[in-house]
C-alpha cells in the first residue's frame, strides 16, 4: 500500500503543476530566491541596503500560499477565471512593496517590531486561509472537517519525505567529499539542498497530495477507530490536567492568595487539549447514538471557564508585581480570546465555529501586531510614563539632566526602583532617541554596534560618556576611558603561553580582532584558602585533560577571588569584567593552570 502510494507522486505531481501553476512557479522562484540572497546580498548590501534582498525572502512565500488558496476558492466556487489570480497577485506585490518601503536602513527597534509583527500577521492569516477560505460559505462544517484532516495528512507526508530526501542529499554530498578527498567545502552546498528541499520539493510535494475540493464535498465526517481510541487517551490527559487546576483554585480559596506561576502554561495546555478533542471529536455531533460524546463536547469547555478565570488572576498578580510589558499584554490577549473560543463553542446558534474563531484569532493578532494599540506601543508608553513618574518622585524638574544628574539617577533606582531602572536600560537599548527628552542618553547606555563601527576620527565627537553593563548578576555602571575609540566583547580561555602568575596577580596579553596591537594586562587574585576540595567538575575537566594519566587521588585544587571589576592594562586599555575563573591544579607533581575571562575591552 505504501509502494502504491509513492508509485503515484509523480503522476501527482504533474497533476499538482497544472492544477496550482502559479503557485508551482513560486516555489521554484524562492528557492533561487533565497540562493540568490545568501549569495549575493553580502557584498552588495551596503551599496543597495538591506530592503531588496528583505523582499526576496518574505515575498515569494506569502505570494505562494495566497496563490494556492485563491486556486482552493476558485475550486470551491467552481470558478476558472484567471482574473482572481492576477487580482490576488497584485494585491500581494502592492502589499509587499510597501512593507519593503518601510523597512528602516538603519537600526530602529520599533519599526522593525511593526514591520514584522505585519508580516507574522499576514502569514498567520494565510496559513489558517489554506483550511478555512475555501469552506468560508458553507452552512456547516462538515466538508471543512474532512478537508482539514486530508490537508494536514498532505503535510505531515510533505514534511516526512522532504526532511528524509534533504537528508539523504547532504549525506550523498558529505559522502562524496570524504571518498574522493576533495578537501574542505565550505556550508554552502548543504544549506541550498537546504533551501531548495524546504522552498521547492515541500511545497509540491505538499500540492500532490493537497486533495480537490470537489472530491470531497458529499462526504460524511467520520472517525476511525485510531483516532477514537487516541481521543479517549487525551480525555484521560484533559481530566487529569482540570482536577490539577481546581485543586489549586481550591488551595487559593482556602488560603486567600492569588496564583503564581506556571498557570498560565497549565491552562494554555489543557485549552489547548480542549479544543484539539472538540476538533476531532465533531463527528459525534452528526451521530444520533453517541450521546455521550454530544454531552462531552458542551462539557469540556464549560469544566474550562473557572480555568481560564484563574488564569485572569495569574496575568493580573503578575502585572501587579512587574507592570505592563509586550509579553504579558500578549498572555492576557490569550486569555481573552480563550473566554471567546469558550463562548463560541457553547452557543448552539454558532453552527461554522471554526470561521469565527479564526476571523477573531486574525482579527486579535492584526490589533496586536500593527495596529494603533498594539503590544509594543502601549507599553512604551507605559514604561515613558513611569519614569516620569520616578523622575518627579526623586525631585527632578530640569530635562534633559546632565551626565553627573544621569548617573546619580541610575545609580538610586538600581535599588529603590529595580522595575523603572530596568525599563530604563530597555528602553534605551531599543532607541537612543526614547529617553533623549529626560537624559543625556549617551549617559545610560553604550550602543555597542555604534562604537565598533565609529572611525577613530569621529570617535571625540560621538563617544558616549557611560556605559550600563549588564553582567551576569547585577547591573553596573563604568566610566569608558576618555581614550577608548574601539570596543569588543571578550570571551577567551588562555592557554598556558598566554598567561603568568606571579606573587598575587596574574599577567596576560589580548590582541583584539582587525589589530596587531596586544594589549598587556596585569590583574590581582588572592586564594581563599592553601587546598580545597575539588568540585566534580574540575575532577571531570581533569580526567579529559590527563587521559589514561588521571589519577583523582593526586588531583589538589585552590579556590580563587579576585579583586575589581575594572582590569587596566599598561597601554591605553581597560576590561569591564564580567566573570574571572582561574583554577590551579597538582598532578603527578605538575602544576596545571586554567585562565578564563568574560567582559568588554576598551581600547585606544
Amino acid at each position: 500500500m505504501v509502494l502504491d502510494t509513492f508509485k503515484k507522486y509523480p503522476s501527482q505531481i504533474s497533476s499538482a503543476f497544472r492544477r496550482f501553476p502559479v503557485a508551482s512557479a513560486l516555489a521554484v522562484f524562492s528557492t533561487l530566491a533565497f540562493i540568490f540572497s545568501n549569495e549575493i546580498a553580502p557584498s552588495r548590501i551596503e551599496q543597495e541596503g538591506h530592503s531588496f534582498f528583505f523582499w526576496l525572502v518574505f515575498y515569494p512565500v506569502g505570494a505562494m500560499l495566497l496563490s494556492i488558496i485563491t486556486t482552493l476558492v476558485q475550486e470551491a466556487r467552481k470558478n476558472t477565471s484567471k482574473v482572481p489570480q492576477i487580482a490576488t497577485g497584485i494585491a500581494w506585490f502592492a502589499i509587499s512593496i510597501a512593507l519593503i518601503l518601510y523597512y528602516p536602513e538603519e537600526p530602529d527597534y520599533y519599526r522593525h517590531a511593526y514591520l514584522f509583527g505585519a508580516i507574522y500577521s499576514i502569514y498567520a492569516t494565510l496559513i489558517l486561509g489554506l483550511f478555512v477560505a475555501p469552506f468560508f460559505r458553507q452552512n456547516n462544517e462538515n466538508q471543512f472537517w474532512i478537508f482539514l484532516h486530508k490537508n494536514l495528512k498532505a503535510l505531515f507526508i510533505a514534511i516526512g519525505i522532504t526532511g528524509v530526501l534533504t537528508l539523504a542529499i547532504e549525506g550523498l554530498i558529505y559522502g562524496s567529499v570524504s571518498l574522493f578527498d576533495l578537501g574542505k567545502i565550505s556550508g554552502k552546498p548543504y544549506l541550498y539542498v537546504f533551501f531548495f528541499c524546504r522552498n521547492t520539493i515541500l511545497p509540491m510535494l505538499y500540492l500532490a497530495g493537497l486533495p480537490s475540493i470537489d472530491e470531497r464535498l458529499d462526504e460524511t465526517p467520520t472517525s476511525s477507530k485510531f483516532t477514537s481510541g487516541v481521543c479517549k487517551l487525551f480525555i484521560a490527559v484533559f481530566t487529569l490536567y482540570v482536577a490539577l487546576l481546581y485543586a489549586y483554585i481550591a488551595k487559593i480559596l482556602v488560603q486567600w492568595d492569588l496564583p503564581k506561576g506556571m498557570v498560565s502554561y497549565l491552562v494554555s495546555a489543557s485549552m489547548l487539549i480542549m479544543f484539539l478533542l472538540v476538533t476531532e471529536m465533531y463527528p459525534a455531533q452528526l451521530n444520533p447514538i453517541k450521546k455521550i460524546e454530544k454531552r462531552l463536547l458542551k462539557i469540556f469547555p464549560a469544566a474550562c471557564i473557572p480555568l481560564v478565570i484563574l488564569m485572569t488572576f495569574g496575568i493580573i498578580r503578575r502585572i501587579s508585581d512587574y507592570g505592563i510589558s509586550e509579553d504579558r499584554i500578549y498572555v492576557f490577549a490569550i486569555n481573552i480570546y480563550f473566554y471567546i473560543i469558550i463562548a463560541i463553542l457553547l452557543i448552539n446558534k454558532i453552527k461554522c465555529k471554526f470561521r469565527y474563531l479564526a476571523i477573531v484569532f486574525c482579527a486579535m493578532l492584526f490589533v496586536l501586531m500593527t495596529g494603533p494599540f498594539n503590544a509594543t506601543k502601549i507599553t512604551r508608553g507605559i514604561w515613558i510614563d513611569s519614569i516620569k513618574a520616578t523622575l518627579a518622585e526623586e525631585g527632578y524638574t530640569k530635562f534633559p539632566l546632565n551626565a553627573q544628574d544621569t548617573k546619580s539617577f541610575l545609580n538610586t533606582i538600581d535599588d529603590k526602583s529595580p522595575i523603572v531602572y530596568s525599563r530604563v536600560h530597555i528602553l534605551q537599548d531599543r532607541s537612543k532617541k526614547e529617553l533623549a527628552e529626560f537624559f543625556e542618553t549617551d549617559s545610560i547606555y553604550t550602543d555597542y554596534n555604534a562604537i565598533l563601527s565609529t572611525p577613530p576620527k569621529d570617535a571625540d565627537k560621538n563617544k558616549p560618556k557611560t556605559l550600563l553593563h549588564g553582567s551576569y548578576s547585577t547591573n553596573k555602571t563604568y566610566d569608558i576611558p576618555p581614550y577608548a575609540t574601539r570596543m569588543e566583547h571578550i570571551d577567551k580561555k588562555f592557554s598556558k603561553d598566554e598567561f603568568e602568575l606571579r606573587n598575587d596577580t596574574i599577567f596576560f596579553q589580548i590582541t583584539p580582532m582587525k589589530s596587531e596591537k596586544a594589549f598587556h594586562f596585569a590583574f590581582p587574585y588572592k586564594a581563599r584558602a592553601p587546598e580545597v576540595p575539588c568540585t566534580p567538575e574540575q575532577i571531570e575537566n581533569s580526567r579529559k585533560r590527563m587521559g589514561e594519566n588521571f589519577n583523582e587521588k593526586d588531583v589538589r585544587c585552590w579556590d580563587m577571588t579576585f579583586r575589581g571589576d575594572i582590569i587596566e592594562a599598561t597601554d591605553n586599555a581597560r576590561i569591564f569584567k564580567e566573570m574571572v575563573h582561574l583554577d590551579r591544579k597538582i598532578v603527578d607533581g605538575d602544576t596545571i593552570l586554567n585562565f578564563e575571562i568574560k567582559g568588554i575591552i576598551f581600547m585606544e
